[in-house]
């Protein structure tokens, strides 16, 4: 048994503040009636309360002052708390502040102490135990507030604890058979695991009906051995599939509608059946979906439906059974026939309304909420930092909800439940919940026009209010709060509790309902970057025990497949170490080499065994760095080696042949015999022409028709960046890549060369010698030709200059080459500058030379002079011009001394200092390459290089030490990385995975001083209490209390939700 702390509600009262110097004994569990307190003791009671919580740095320390007070009191009660105190310290504190806040309202304060009363129904809690917690409790306060605290609020805290109590004694001792008999006979029935273990084994904050959703992969093979035994015996065998046969059986299928409305909620409602406020939440939702039915809809006609499904699955029904589930049925009767046909009536109401709203109106009730709130909770104000006008929108947001919630009442849960769960992120206070759902009530009450116009209102936004609350508690975790801190030490001791088992799923995934949210991507949108590095690196480090190894790596890319991409978009400050946990070293190293192994196979193929995206993801980055980490460079290099370099070269084989076969054409056989070839030449010179058209133009059309249709394709499909627009033009995306653009240049030229070749024309004019050029037709068109066929050789090239992507070092000189080439042109314009400043200049002197007479002959002149080309006999008579000569001399110098010795020092420091980058650039370009390579391939191809790679087979740590599969193992030179320490984290003792990791301690061990100095602290504090003045009237906290005006309806449904966080399951 694990005792818990309760999330109290205040305790029935009938005084009126009389005797309350001596605090309430009686623990009344023979009754479960509501608690009505004085109103002098609530407000004392909240005031002490938030006092008390102010005296400490957070309610984590304050909880855990709790617990030292208990088990100072009674040190036995210590064996019975198995989970760690920061948990169940952190509940504590937080189910009590609810309940303290919720003292004055009796109404809303029984259904939470029902709640708890069930969640408790496991443990045996009895008066001394109530009377341990009451008086260490009150003791503590007495000892921190001294004289502050009053003997009204000394009274309330333990009449609430004495009320809370009492009700989980009645609660085990009336319902507890009953609501275990029907979690037992459900899951049976249904073929859901239900685990039968002590209380004290469970994880804490897991209860047995969420097991399955905490485990997606066991569940999901079950129902797949459920759906295949159920084939195989051809007959119903689960609940669900029983249901169906027997509603057709009994006749039931004009209603099959409606039926599988509340097929869909039951296993909610059913496994939270011991929440009644849970419950009354799934009735509400329910009843919302059920009321868009126009058929008559009969509740004792799914409940006989019901009952013969389960009989029929569960093999030991018996009256117990029957008792138990007619209890169900009745509650679920009795709610839903109390909301039948509301929901309509409601809509037409509110809607009508909202309609006819004017804009004054509206503008009113948006100025109103958050003036209302924050005169309900001042506190609020901490927490709403935007301006004025954003508020609005925001309320106006609520408002719109609140009718889209009955006119859409799947798709606004849904979207309702995200909203919550951003608002686990955001660290939002559910105590803020109940006063926001008041203060828009209030706010829309002043402009409606009838009280029933505000009653849908008010139904609906408390509906909302009660989603959002158990959505942020039920995702509110110990890793969610150090994330929202941004504090990695907190991290680490939140995660050191998880099981091992589920560690990896706690930073990875966190469900409610159908919506989820991941922690690790939420820290990193929310620039916990500190928390965030922490994540993965317990992700990724390799944990061992005995038995097995754990390792998050496949569950990161199973939850996260674009992983790689969401880092380089959000955050590359966190690529390295991501990618440094996918590569593990051995400590030793044998005969010089050092065994390594690379676990890369998420970012080789996807999860259907298709090429992974991670390759065009670092392309797309155009991040040096990240494309030269080891991990990435092994993943490029296995595919360019294995597969992809074999087909590139094949590729450009073509373009090889058909070059080899114009450069025949073109530069040798028609120059033979001194231009005037013969008939054999003549024939072999067309004949390789003729090849050339149609070989390289036929694969160009393809290549470019395949592109074009893939690229037309993801037009219709909206996919971004299908096209470019240049000049306002489109354009293909694939002409982003430069050899693309040189292909369809080629295809140009190639048809051109083709429509202007001598000798078609020659041929097609009859010409009495054959293959001839030398036509008339054929000598108009020679000119145009030769120019088209020097083109046409220069492409071939430059598509041959891919080539050099086989080399790193030379496809890296050639992209220097490429970077220079701007030093280049900053020459070449200042060489420009040079020319026609001295050309202007000599064309207006009186001298003799022909050369540099008028500024168009002086420039071409000076350019000869420049680039070498100028005849020296050119410059015969300039000596007698002493000024022309001297202007020769200046131009000279700054020209070529000058500017090229310049300019090769551009160079020489470009080429240096870019030089690693190019070296990056090129593995760049050698992963397009890639990707671009793999693309084109079949499946079948891509799956026979993946089975070479044996990713499937697991890799040895050592000789006899048999790791897990997913990676490619290297050996490596020992002096390349060198490491002294093993990577692998190993620890004796239980090898459970339902047992977390032992803690070592030099994780996230305290200051050993801060801790002395609380202890003494706390001597202190307990030594000079009783020199306080205990009857001094304590101060009233601004804003400690929420106003006990909050409607009924929004607080209990919210609070409800509340209750379901505090209580957890206890240990």
């Amino acid at each position: 048994m694990r005792a818990q702390i309760f999330s109290p509600e205040g305790e029935a009262q009938d005084d009126e503040g009389d005797g309350l110097e001596d605090l309430p004994e009686e623990v009344n569990d023979e009754t479960l009636d509501d608690l009505d307190l004085a109103a002098d003791v609530c407000e004392d009671a909240q005031a002490a309360w938030e006092a008390f919580l102010e005296h400490y740095p957070s309610r984590q320390a304050a909880g855990e002052a709790i617990f030292a007070s208990v088990f100072d009191v009674n040190p036995s009660l210590q064996v019975f708390f198995k989970t760690p105190t920061s948990v169940l310290s952190t509940k504590f504190v937080n189910g009590f502040s609810s309940v303290v806040s919720n003292a004055g309202d009796p109404a809303s304060l029984k259904p939470l102490v029902e709640t708890l009363g069930f969640q408790h129904m496991d443990y045996d809690i009895n008066r001394q135990k109530i009377q341990h917690f009451r008086d260490a409790i009150v003791d503590l306060l007495e000892m921190d507030l001294g004289g502050t605290v009053t003997a009204a609020g000394k009274y309330g805290i333990a009449a609430l604890i004495n009320y809370v109590g009492g009700a989980c004694m009645y609660i085990r001792r009336e319902y507890a058979v009953r609501v275990r008999l029907i979690h037992s006979s459900w899951a049976t029935a249904t073929k859901s695991e239900e685990p039968e273990e002590e209380p004290e084994k469970k994880p804490e904050g897991s209860q047995s009906p969420a097991d399955d959703e905490e485990n997606p992969e066991n569940s999901q093979a079950q129902a797949q051995g459920a759906e295949g035994a159920g084939n195989a015996a051809s007959v119903p065998t689960g609940f669900f599939e029983m249901f169906m046969f027997n509603a057709a059986v009994m006749g039931y299928n004009s209603s099959q509608h409606w039926m599988d409305l509340i097929l869909e909620q039951l296993d909610n409602i059913v496994k939270n059946i011991a929440n009644t406020a849970r419950v009354q939440e799934e009735c509400s939702t329910l009843a919302l979906r059920v009321d868009k039915f126009s058929a008559q809809v009969e509740f004792r006609e799914f409940k006989s439906v019901a009952m013969s499904s389960l009989k029929a699955c569960v093999p030991d029904w018996g009256d117990d059974h029957e008792v138990a589930w007619d209890w169900l049925w009745g509650h679920l009767d009795r709610m839903l026939t109390e909301l039948r046909g509301k929901p309509s009536t409601h809509t037409r109401r509110l809607g009508k309304f909202l309609e006819n709203l004017s804009e004054e109106d509206a503008q009113q009730v948006r100025e109103s909420v958050h003036q209302s709130f924050f005169e309900l909770a001042p506190a609020g104000q901490d927490y709403f930092k935007q301006s004025n006008t954003r508020l609005y929108f925001i309320s106006q947001m609520v408002i719109d909800l609140s009718l889209r919630l009955y006119e859409e009442p799947e798709e606004s849960i849904r979207q309702i439940s995200e909203l919550g769960l951003k608002h686990v992120g955001l660290s939002i206070p559910t105590e803020f919940f109940p006063p926001f759902v008041t203060a828009v009530t209030m706010a829309f009450s002043k402009v409606s026009t009838s009280e029933a116009i505000t009653e849908a209102f008010r139904w609906s936004i408390a509906l909302i209010g009660k989603v959002l609350a158990r959505t942020v508690i039920e995702g509110s975790t110990l890793v969610m709060k150090a994330v929202t801190t941004d504090d990695d030490l907190e991290f680490k001791k939140a995660i050191a509790i998880a099981p091992r088992g589920k560690r990896a799923s706690q930073i990875l995934n966190i469900t409610v309902g159908t919506q989820s949210i991941s922690p690790l991507y939420w820290a990193i949108d929310n620039g916990s970057l500190k928390v965030a590095s922490a994540m993965f690196q317990d992700l990724l480090t390799i944990r061992a025990d005995r038995t097995l190894y754990f390792y998050g790596c496949d569950a990161l890319f199973q939850r996260h497949p674009d992983v790689l991409h969401y880092l380089i978009v959000h955050a590359r400050s966190l690529i390295r170490p991501f990618l440094d946990g996918l590569i593990w070293r051995s400590r030793t190293a044998i005969e010089g080499q050092r065994r390594v192994n690379y676990y890369v196979k998420h970012l080789i193929q996807d999860a259907d065994g298709n090429f992974s995206q991670a390759l065009e993801w670092v392309a797309e980055s155009q991040d040096t760095e990240l494309a030269c980490h080891p991990v990435l460079l092994l993943v490029s290099d296995t595919i360019w080696d294995g597969l992809a370099s074999r087909f590139f070269i094949l590729d450009r084989f073509a373009y090889m042949f058909f070059l080899a076969v114009f450069i025949l054409s073109q530069s040798f056989l028609q120059h033979l015999n001194g231009g005037s070839p013969d008939l054999p030449v003549r024939i072999a010179t067309f004949s390789c022409r003729i090849v050339v058209y149609v070989g390289s133009m036929a694969q160009l059309l393809y290549l470019h028709a395949r592109r074009l249709r893939s690229e037309i394709r993801d037009i219709r499909q909206g996919k971004e960046n299908s096209i470019t627009w240049c000049c306002m033009v489109p354009v293909p995306s694939y002409f982003l890549n430069i050899q693309n653009i040189f292909k369809f240049l080629l295809l140009l030229f190639l048809v051109l060369t083709c429509a202007v070749d001598p000798m078609i024309w020659c041929l097609a004019n009859g010409d009495s010698e054959l293959f001839t050029q030398n036509c008339s037709a054929g000598l108009r068109l020679q000119d145009a030709y030769s120019t088209l066929s020097m083109m046409t050789m220069l492409i071939y090239w430059l598509i041959l200059s891919g080539l050099s992507i086989l080399s790193m070092r030379l496809a890296a000189f050639a992209l220097g080459c490429a970077q220079v080439l701007e030093e280049l042109g900053l020459f070449l314009g200042a060489l420009v500058f040079l020319i026609l400043m001295f050309a202007s200049s000599m064309s207006t002197l009186d001298h003799s030379s022909a050369a540099f007479t008028g500024l168009p002959k002086a420039s071409i002149s000076l350019w000869e002079i420049s680039v070498g080309m100028f005849s020296l006999n050119r410059l015969e008579g300039v000596n007698r011009d002493p000024v022309l000569l001297l202007m020769l001399a200046v131009f000279v110098t700054l020209a070529i001394v000058f500017l090229l010795s310049l300019l090769v020092a551009q160079f020489l420091g470009v080429f240096l200092t870019r030089y690693e980058d190019m070296v990056g650039y090129a593995r760049l370009k050698r992963c397009s390459v890639v990707v671009t390579t793999v693309r084109s391939l079949s499946a079948k191809r891509w799956a026979d290089f993946l089975e070479t790679l044996q990713l499937e087979e697991p890799l040895e740590f050592s000789e006899g030490d048999i790791g897990f599969a997913g990676g490619i193992q290297v050996h490596e030179p020992a002096s390349d990385h060198p490491t002294s320490t093993e990577s692998i984290v190993r620890f004796g003792g239980s090898a459970s995975a339902s047992m977390p990791w032992p803690e070592s301690g030099s994780d996230f061990q305290e200051d050993p001083y801060e801790v002395l100095e609380r202890q003494i602290l706390h001597l202190a504090k307990k030594t000079t209490a009783g020199t306080h003045d205990r009857d001094r009237p304590m101060s009233k906290v601004s804003g400690s209390s929420l106003p006990s005006q909050a409607s009924s309806v929004a607080l209990s449904g919210v609070d409800g939700s509340h209750s379901d966080h505090t209580s957890g399951s206890t240990e």
